[in-house]
């Protein structure tokens, strides 16, 4: 049986490579950022490997999509809904690079994985109220 985590990381794939084809990118291209082979990004494609936040925020800065938007989206999939590939697209220096170097949203990342979805909306909430408060 599929967790919903294994579940998650096969949608994240699948936009990955989405938008690598709609950018007319090859497998070696994006494996000669990350130092990586072809091999390791066609795995993370096919959801075969879990992609590391570091490679993950690589992969979308050099596809020029939204990390934090393709992550919501991931999330509508997984739930029977739809999204498009420019429903996540964004410019490569975009919000992802923020969250490379920012070691609290890496913890938030990588907590996530563990987190049940009732949690992760509480988090949501709470940093939606954090944000209008400092409005």
């Amino acid at each position: 049986m599929v967790t919903k985590n294994e579940q998650l990381y096969n949608i994240i794939g699948e936009m990955l490579r989405e938008r690598r084809i709609g950018k007319g990118m090859t497998l070696d291209q994006i494996a000669d950022k990350l130092g990586v082979t072809p091999k390791t990004i066609q795995r993370y494609e096919c959801g075969e490997r879990k992609i590391q936040f570091d490679s993950l925020i690589t992969i979308t800065d050099v596809l020029g999509v939204d990390y934090g938007l393709i992550m919501r989206n991931a999330q509508v999939r997984l739930s029977g809904g739809d999204c498009k590939t420019e429903d996540y697209v964004t410019e490569p220096e975009g919000m992802s690079r923020s969250l490379l170097v920012n070691p609290d949203l890496q913890i938030l990342f990588d907590a996530s994985e563990k987190l049940s979805k009732k949690d992760i909306d509480f988090v949501i909430s709470i940093a939606n109220r954090l944000k209008t408060e400092s409005s």
